[in-house]
């Protein structure tokens, strides 16, 4: 009697063991800056000319020639063992030309190699058809000097962790129309706490010593 009332609370305490894996959690904000950063726009009007040494980038688009942002985050740091709990997004939006209300502008994932001092409108990579995000312009239209932020992005984070060699970065462009532009600060800007920022929390996970191998020993 006494030897399975051993085994039983032996068992339990295996059990409740096993949960203690999680790590705590860890706060990161990658803000590069120029020599790091990778963020530039193309315009629809201008197919063969690169902007990646400009301090603003732009999306939407005026006078019928649309404007596409660009930017990806160095994400080679974290190894796959990294669970991502949230990620966003943070530009610093300085001005806007025209309006940007009734339209909305998607986040899509990059699928093709591309640099920020080749990039052109004729030499776009692929990117997914559906955004992983989309911003309303109706909520973004007219914010002057104030940042503005794309939330629940850790899907993506994470994939690019997973995979490194899948993490192409994003581009924002129009989903369906346009007629005006938001102004955001790039990397290249002269005032480095206004550079884009990529924000997200993750928990690395460490097996421990107990397994459920381990428990099953118990009743051998």
């Amino acid at each position: 009697m006494f030897a399975r009332y051993r085994t039983l609370a032996v068992l339990v305490l295996a059990i409740l063991v096993l949960p203690l894996a999680a790590a705590d959690a860890e706060d990161v904000v990658l803000q590069p800056g120029s020599a790091a950063g990778q963020d530039t726009w193309v315009g629809a009007n201008e197919p063969g000319t690169n902007h990646g040494n400009e301090s603003a980038f732009y999306f939407g688009g005026y006078n019928g020639s649309e404007f596409r942002l660009y930017l990806r985050f160095d994400l080679s740091a974290y190894g796959p063992a990294v669970s991502v709990e949230t990620a966003q997004l943070d530009l610093y939006m300085f001005s806007q030309n025209g309006f940007i209300y009734s339209y909305n502008y998607g986040v899509y994932a990059v699928e093709g190699a591309w640099s920020e001092t080749g990039l052109n409108w004729s030499n776009q990579p692929a990117c997914a058809a559906d955004p992983v995000a989309v911003i309303s312009g109706n909520d973004w239209h007219a914010q002057y000097g104030t940042w503005r932020t794309v939330p629940a992005l850790e899907g993506l984070v994470q994939d690019w962790i997973d995979d490194p060699a899948s993490n192409f970065g994003v581009v924002i462009k129009p989903v369906s129309g346009f007629y005006g532009y938001p102004q955001f600060w790039t990397c290249e800007y002269s005032n480095a706490s206004l550079h884009p920022k990529l924000a997200f929390t993750t928990t690395a996970v460490d097996g421990g010593s107990a397994t459920w191998g381990g428990v099953k020993e118990l009743f051998r």
